[in-house]
Formats: structure tokens, C-alpha cells, sequence
């Protein structure tokens, strides 16, 4: 069993999986409230299985781009639980995770564009093909109208995906763009964490960080005359 857990965004999502398949799913949406929800949620979809920690085979976390509190939240508690528990780390970007739910929705797109906000206008995004393979490597991306053609071809269907799909479109009138305005969730990453654990592709728990793609946004309190 894997214990997939998704703090990035505004939701604090943990989930239960066996073989790639959903057996417990728990969300709360409350951004502040991800440090005291995240392990309330872990026992919850434990209990609802009649499962116990010691049946855990890995620990799968979101790692990012997104929120930099809602991250660190996340992979203080994955990493706590692997140390305890002695279990392996599976890392899943949150981009790739969204544009897998979304491949598995449209099926025959050309291209899927994840999208997370980040600051004014401003998105996290990447490309991806529908074998999951990258056409634009993960980066911050400053919105104009039409960017996708820049790097797409145009005559291929394009999925815009995610949180900070809306605001593109909001910029955007292309009316043969398709939307998927999903969020991330735990749900997401439970293929793709199912993949990595039977090729046994784990990330060193000790060292991993978050992917957070642009340092945090820290201001300087102002000084008191």
C-alpha cells in the first residue's frame, strides 16, 4: 500500500492506494490548516481501511511547484513518516500529476498545459505530450495572449489544466482551447506513484526539498522610525 499525500495548493488531500487503486480518500480546504489536518487525514483514511501504519510499502508527497508553506508542510510529514516507519519516498511533480489526470479525462489531446498560479501573471507550468513526456521542461511562465503557439503546433488539440489555467484563459480568446480546471489532489498522483514504486524509483528522503522552481517571495518588515 501506498500513502500518497498532496499539499501544494489549497487543499490538503491524503490518500490510501493498493496496486494502484483508491482505498481511502481524505480532503479538507483550508490553506492554513494544512500542519494540523495533514495527519488527521493520514489516521482517517487508515481507520476507514481498517489498515495500519506497518502495512505501508512507500510514501509518495507532491513536491512541487506550488504553495512554499503548503510544500513544506507536506514533506515534513512524508519525511517523518518514512523515517519512522523505515519506507521509501516516491516524489511526484504536481504539473505531472495534474496533466496525467487530464490526459486520462480528453484521452486524444496533442498537447496538455498544467498550469499553477504563482505571482501577478504569472504561472507554473510545463508541456506535456500524451505519453507523459515533455515538450517544455517545468518553468515560470509570464502570461501573454496566444504564448502556447509559441512553442505548439497549432493544428493539435491543446488542454489547459490546473489552478492557473483560468487565468490564462481570462487573457486568452482562443475558443478551440479546451480547459480542465482541476486541482491538485491525491487522487492525482496515485498511477503515477504506482509507477515509480514497481520500478522502485525512490528519492533520497533525507535530502529531498521541495521543487519549489522560484525562490519564496520573502518581504523586509519595514523599519521603525
Amino acid at each position: 500500500m501506498i500513502l500518497c499525500l498532496e499539499t501544494s495548493a489549497a487543499i490538503c488531500s491524503v490518500a490510501l492506494t493498493d496496486q494502484g487503486h483508491l482505498i481511502s480518500l481524505k480532503e479538507s480546504k483550508s490553506p492554513n490548516d494544512h500542519a494540523s489536518m495533514i495527519l488527521k487525514h493520514v489516521d482517517a483514511c487508515l481507520g476507514e481501511a481498517g489498515t495500519q501504519l506497518d502495512q505501508l510499502e512507500a510514501i509518495a508527497i507532491s513536491q512541487g511547484p506550488g504553495s512554499f508553506t503548503g510544500l513544506r508542510v507536506g514533506v515534513s510529514a512524508a519525511k517523518g513518516l518514512c523515517f519512522a516507519l523505515d519506507l521509501p519516498m516516491i516524489a511526484i511533480s504536481t504539473l505531472a500529476a495534474l496533466a496525467s489526470q487530464t490526459i486520462r479525462k480528453y484521452g486524444d489531446c496533442g498537447y496538455v498545459i498544467p498550469m499553477i498560479e504563482a505571482r501577478k501573471n504569472e504561472v507554473y507550468g510545463a508541456i506535456y505530450r500524451p505519453d507523459m513526456q515533455l515538450e517544455l521542461n517545468e518553468q515560470v511562465i509570464a502570461l501573454y495572449p496566444n504564448w502556447h503557439l509559441k512553442h505548439l503546433n497549432a493544428d493539435k488539440k491543446v488542454v489547459i489544466c490546473g489552478p492557473g489555467s483560468q487565468k490564462y484563459t481570462e487573457i486568452n480568446q482562443d475558443e478551440s482551447l479546451k480547459t480542465n480546471p482541476n486541482f491538485p489532489s491525491a487522487y492525482n498522483l496515485i498511477d503515477l506513484a504506482f509507477e515509480k514504486h514497481i520500478k522502485k524509483d525512490y528519492c533520497v528522503a533525507k535530502s529531498f526539498s521541495p521543487n519549489y522552481i522560484k525562490s519564496p517571495h520573502i518581504t523586509q518588515p519595514r523599519k521603525v522610525l
